[in-house]
C-alpha cells in the first residue's frame, strides 16, 4: 500500500496511535492464569471504544 492523499496519512497515525495505546493498556491489564482470549477481547474493546476497525 502507498500513501498518495494527506487523508491517508492522517488515518495511519490515528491507527498507530490507536494500537500503541491498546498495546499498553493490555501490557498493564494482563495476568499470570489469564488467557489470551480475555486479552484479546479486552484489546478489541478498547479498539472499538476508539471506533477503529479491523483490516479485511
Amino acid at each position: 500500500m502507498s500513501i498518495t492523499k494527506e487523508e491517508e496519512l492522517i488515518g495511519i497515525k490515528k491507527a498507530s496511535e490507536a494500537v500503541a495505546y491498546t498495546l499498553k493498556e493490555m501490557r498493564n491489564y494482563v495476568r499470570p492464569g489469564m488467557t489470551t482470549k480475555e486479552l484479546d477481547e479486552f484489546g478489541g474493546k478498547l479498539l472499538m471504544e476508539m471506533g477503529a476497525k479491523s483490516a479485511p
